[in-house]
């Protein structure tokens, strides 16, 4: 094993040099900010530059994908939605109306985030009115949820050749909200806005007047995942909504950036979405591919200087990474035309404060010591190690 502590100890140390060199690296993001995505190809070329550069790295593999990708859409909410709105129906076809009306309900709860979307929102809408048409099934009051569906989805109406023509009456005037009004206060940390039934109320926390009735409270923001639920506002009544938004997983939040970068429409929209996606990508360094009247061209964005003058695209990656690059150190120079100031010297020394006085002294004092030792053992020993004449009769 002894023989392979060297070894070892030299790989260590290649290691460690590989890794320092690797955190001195200072990642830059690439993104394509022309809206037709035609700068893609000048965004890989410049990624695929950035891999060799001893100064420089693109970012993470996973956000390199993403930004080279159509933003993601999680449709599992809806995909269990429209499960549930299935359920529900045949359930009601069945006359199982309490069955029918829980299944529709717990779905609504559940899809409550995706109210901002149109496309959930309508799907909302479906499960409330499948959930009001069990409520009057089992005798029970459907005149409220009606009202949730036409807050959700204005101008819906019903066909008189699938529905009674008391269910169309009823519906039509549940359009209509009721008489009065309750206080909802909805808090959302982390979320930029809050909306009620769908409608955006403004940022977060939020305080509504809301009439009487089921509504749907959601949360959104670019760096969360949209979260949401139903409650009931009573009149003359205040109450409080708590929603938990979960941070979104990093490439979500940078395909959501860069969609904000190529959808800017000026230079500060445009430089406040740059760096937000500088920051998901732990950069603080960012190239910027724009289209303008001549074609594409590149902006360089930095932390201390922002978003610079475009540069048309050309052969020369290099002019385009090198003033992100550091700056070797600055030399002293003297001028020449500055003569070379000499230190005078000081006084001098006494002799025995010298260098070679107090070493001579060292040496002479460690051979006394010496002598004295072996003369010390020598007599131990039972001589004195000197010569005599004198004999003892």
């Amino acid at each position: 094993m002894a023989m392979y502590a060297p070894w070892a100890l030299v790989t260590l140390g290649i290691v460690a040099t590989v890794t320092g060199a690797r955190a001195e690296e200072r990642a830059v993001v690439v993104v394509d900010a022309s809206p037709d995505g035609r700068g893609a190809a000048v965004v890989a070329r410049l990624d695929a530059a950035l891999g060799p550069d001893p100064a420089l790295r693109p970012v993470a593999p996973d956000l390199l994908d993403a930004l080279a990708a159509p933003t993601p859409v999680d449709g599992t909410e809806i995909a269990n939605a429209a499960a549930a709105l299935a359920t529900a129906r045949e359930r009601l076809t069945r006359f199982e109306y309490g069955e029918a009306a829980a299944t529709a309900r717990a779905a609504q709860d559940a899809l409550a985030g995706e109210a901002g979307d149109k496309t959930g929102r309508e799907l909302l809408a479906d499960l409330a009115f499948v959930e009001a048409l069990a409520l009057a099934g089992d005798g029970g009051d459907a005149t409220p949820v009606w009202t949730l569906v036409h807050r959700l989805s204005p101008g819906r109406t019903l066909d008189p050749a699938r529905y009674p023509p008391d269910q169309i009456e009823a519906f039509e005037r549940a359009a209509t909200d009721p008489v009065g009004s309750g206080a909802v206060i909805i808090a959302a940390p982390g979320a930029s806005e809050i909306l009620v039934d769908g409608q955006p109320i403004g940022g977060e926390p939020a305080v509504a007047e809301l009439a009487p009735g089921p509504h749907v409270i959601s949360a959104q923001g670019d760096d969360i995942v949209a979260v949401g639920r139903r409650v009931v506002a009573t009149a003359g009544q205040t109450v409080h909504v708590d929603l938990i938004p979960v941070l979104a997983p990093a490439p979500l939040r940078a395909a959501r950036a860069r969609d904000r970068v190529r959808a800017a429409a000026s230079d500060p929209a445009l430089t406040a979405a740059v760096a937000s996606l500088a920051a998901i990508g732990g950069a603080a360094d960012a190239i910027v591919v724009v289209a303008t009247d001549a074609g594409l061209a590149t902006r360089l964005f930095t932390k201390a200087g922002g978003l610079g003058p475009p540069r048309p695209v050309d052969d020369d990656l290099g002019a385009v990474l090198r003033p992100l690059r550091p700056l070797p150190p600055a030399r002293p120079r003297v001028p020449p035309d500055e003569p070379r100031r000499r230190v005078p010297p000081g006084p001098e020394a006494p002799w025995h404060q010298a260098r070679w006085a107090r070493v001579s002294m060292g040496v002479v004092g460690a051979a006394a010591v010496v002598a004295v030792v072996v003369a010390i053992v020598a007599r131990g020993q039972g001589s004195t190690g000197l010569g005599t004449s004198v004999e003892v009769q």
